[in-house]
């Protein structure tokens, strides 16, 4: 089964290793940060996934584009991407606040529970 990555800002650091390593050549990863500046390892991700790779974006101003979205996780961006997202397995990491906002997400998309792991990263 596939395995799909909500990840936030620095909460992205538990699927880099797996990603990276070639371990997970199957997933993909939607990458929220408030600006590109802020998304780490975004550059090591991206080429490593292709298309594979989402970014979206909270704070700019330039327009979207395909794999570069704006605004906030949401059921319209996760099927823009996959098709029949409740036959997946998704891994949220994150603030509480984005993990709470994902999986409300992934239920409106038809996301079973049991298809959802979450790891709260905090500091």
């Amino acid at each position: 089964m596939d395995e799909y990555g909500p990840a936030l800002g620095i909460g992205v650091t538990p699927f880099v290793d797996p990603i990276l390593t070639g371990l997970q050549t199957d997933s993909w990863l939607f990458y929220a940060n408030q600006k590109p500046e802020t998304a780490t390892f975004a550059p090591q991700l991206q080429k490593q996934l292709g298309s594979r790779f989402v970014s979206i974006l909270s704070r700019v101003d330039t327009p979207s584009a395909p794999n570069d979205e704006r605004g906030h996780i949401s059921v319209d961006i996760i099927q823009r991407y996959i098709s029949q997202p409740e036959r997946y397995h998704y891994y949220i990491c994150g603030s509480e606040g984005f993990m709470d906002a994902a999986e409300k997400v992934l239920h409106k998309a038809g996301v079973p529970s049991h298809n959802i792991h979450a790891e709260a990263f905090g500091w």
